[in-house]
């Protein structure tokens, strides 16, 4: 009788009925036991028939000590219990407590007779977070992303070739700090070099600004709006490669971005305009990833790596045809 069933006539008044459910008994060897493992709501998960070789019918599982009031499993036969158990258990949410019989569970199983059947409890099973971990490949690596909350790039980049040295954040690059780049790249110019060689070098100069930025930024995703933390599965389970990919996917994390930051460009006259705002898309790279671990377990962290989009790169001119 399940605890629900016994709820259940406790309820009722003298004098009144109660009906209860009951269901039909699928054969028991005469050389096993049956062990019905019990929801916390009284309901019976399922069952595992535990079959020892030479029991006779109505004979006990197990055995009660001397002097002791709780009975005991015969040695070897507690290990193979447990085991099946647990092996039962897999899949279904459910675990003994600990994943291990408690005294008063072996003292029921061993109470028990062949033929016959006994019920334990089990419990839900802990689920557990592997928080996400973001990484971008690139110049042949994988490397960790830094997690900002916030709208900025924060790493610092240095310049070369400005009026003062600078070493600060991509916002803080103004037009006129990217010009005396500029100016310092078409002031190396050969004496004679045509209006193209030094378009040309007034290009390189702001594509070595745009660069030292976009390497400032390749440090970080803006985590504004994100959660990393909605791998989850049963503490210690084995998740793979595409359960990770499926939660990305779920959970809008397929593609993440880097924080802002200011992108130049140089007119015909060599002249640097106001800067525009842009960012670095990440997207989810598996085959990389899969190089990392294919596999894992709830709980620990899991690695996701990321190819970032292209540094924004000016093509050099040629001369006009004369």
């Amino acid at each position: 009788m399940s605890t629900a069933q016994i709820a259940q006539i406790a309820q009722t008044n003298f004098g009144s009925s109660t009906n209860l459910v009951v269901n039909k008994i699928a054969n028991i060897a005469d050389n096993a036991v049956r062990i019905n493992l019990v929801k916390p709501d009284g309901t019976t998960l399922k069952y595992t028939d535990w079959v020892k070789s030479g029991a006779n019918k109505g004979s006990n599982v197990g055995f009660q000590p001397s002097g002791n009031t709780l009975w005991s499993l015969y040695s070897g036969d507690q290990t193979s219990i447990q085991n099946q158990i647990n092996s039962a258990l897999s899949g279904t949410n459910f675990q003994l407590s600990g994943n291990a019989l408690t005294s008063a569970q072996m003292d029921t199983i061993a109470r028990g007779t062949y033929g016959g059947q006994v019920y334990i409890s089990v419990v839900p099973v802990a689920s557990a977070i592997s928080t996400i971990t973001p990484y971008v490949y690139t110049d042949g690596n994988s490397k960790s992303l830094n997690s900002v909350n916030g709208n900025a790039v924060t790493t610092k980049l240095q310049l070369d070739h400005t009026t003062k040295p600078f070493n600060d954040v991509p916002s803080n690059v103004t037009r006129d700090i990217a010009q005396q780049v500029v100016d310092y790249y078409v002031g190396t110019a050969a004496a004679g070099a045509s209006d193209t060689d030094k378009r040309n070098l007034a290009i390189d100069g702001i594509n070595y600004v745009n660069k030292q930025i976009y390497d400032a930024a390749l440090n970080e995703y803006t985590s504004s709006n994100l959660d990393f933390n909605v791998f989850k599965g049963q503490s210690g389970q084995q998740w793979t490669i595409a359960d990770l990919t499926g939660t990305l996917f779920a959970n809008n994390l397929w593609t993440i971005h880097s924080p802002s930051f200011p992108l130049f460009t140089v007119d015909a006259q060599n002249h640097v305009p106001d800067s525009t705002t842009t960012n670095i898309s990440y997207s989810f790279d598996s085959v990389h990833t899969g190089l990392m671990g294919l596999t894992g377990t709830f709980g620990n962290p899991a690695k996701a790596v990321y190819d970032p989009s292209a540094v924004t790169q000016l093509p050099h001119v040629t001369a006009p045809t004369k």
